[in-house]
């Protein structure tokens, strides 16, 4: 090819390429033209430039959410104290749902916990300056996906609170004889011959004598738990009165209880017994 072909050739190239250009320009002058009857500009502005995008390491609180449409977002949250330091979020989803998980995760920081769950998709909306109908369900989408975010957390949060008190407390199981962690729970709570009580932080094990009323003796059962400085009665089940005896002795109790003293003891600390309520008392024995 000569110097003047190539000098030709040159110049086409470069008009295709700039009119290549002009199209590409043109066509997205159109697209832009044609979200911004659709879509407010605030709803443009967080979709093309969304912030808080990533992923934090060691989240605090994370959530990952599939809206009906099938477009999924996730949330993170980092909590220090109880205040929503910082939050990001990914998603696979369309442009409103990227607007959406900027908006949420910006309303998010800054709030504590309690004050991040009272955050709805109308705030999202409200700040967006609304969707069109078809996208309405993002901002819900984002909504739920925080509010579990901050359940992650609050379940986190709950259960290395309930470890250290875990490993503290006394326990109190009623029982068959006097055998101690390998005594078998008595189904019968008031008519239990014995009352293991185990010092979570030491395995410390005393064994109470029953010596109430319903037993053949005098006084109320939950008395004798008390004086021997229980802070958890963990049984088979319980009658109401005895739980609102308990309740006003500032004594917690898990039903659900069976097995050893150390089953009971393990079942309760992978929380797998229930709280004694009105709901799950025994009605059939007034324990």
């Amino acid at each position: 090819m000569d110097k003047g072909t190539q000098k030709e050739r040159s110049k086409l190239d470069k008009k295709d390429s700039s009119g290549l250009e002009e199209l590409v320009a043109s066509m997205e002058e159109t697209i832009q033209k044609e979200e911004r009857e659709i879509y407010t500009e605030r709803t443009l502005e967080e979709a093309y430039n969304p912030k808080n995008v990533g992923e934090l390491k060691n989240p605090d609180g994370a959530a990952r959410v599939t809206g009906p449409c099938g477009d999924t977002l996730q949330i993170h949250l980092k909590v220090e104290g109880d205040t929503i330091v910082d939050s990001t979020f990914i998603t696979d989803g369309c442009g409103a749902s990227t607007a959406c998980g900027s908006v949420i995760t910006e309303l998010a920081k800054g709030k504590t916990v309690e004050e991040a769950l009272t955050i709805k998709d109308k705030d999202v909306l409200s700040i967006l300056g609304g969707l069109p109908e078809d996208n309405i369900h993002c901002a819900l989408l984002a909504a739920n996906t925080l509010r579990a975010a901050l359940e992650d957390y609050k379940s986190k949060i709950d259960w290395k609170r309930r470890k250290e008190v875990n490993e503290s407390m006394k326990l109190c199981i009623p029982t068959l004889g006097n055998g101690g962690l390998d005594d078998v729970v008595s189904e019968h709570f008031g008519r239990a011959p014995t009352f293991i009580v185990v010092n979570i932080t030491n395995n410390e094990v005393h064994v109470v004598a029953n010596t109430g009323e319903h037993f053949g003796g005098v006084g109320n059962t939950p008395d004798l738990v008390a004086a021997a400085g229980a802070e958890v009665m963990l049984c088979s089940g319980l009658g109401p009165r005895a739980i609102n005896m308990f309740e006003q002795l500032g004594i917690e109790v898990y039903v659900g209880a069976r097995g050893t003293v150390q089953d009971a003891i393990r079942a309760f600390q992978a929380g797998e017994l229930i709280e004694a309520s009105d709901a799950n008392a025994c009605k059939e024995h007034r324990h």
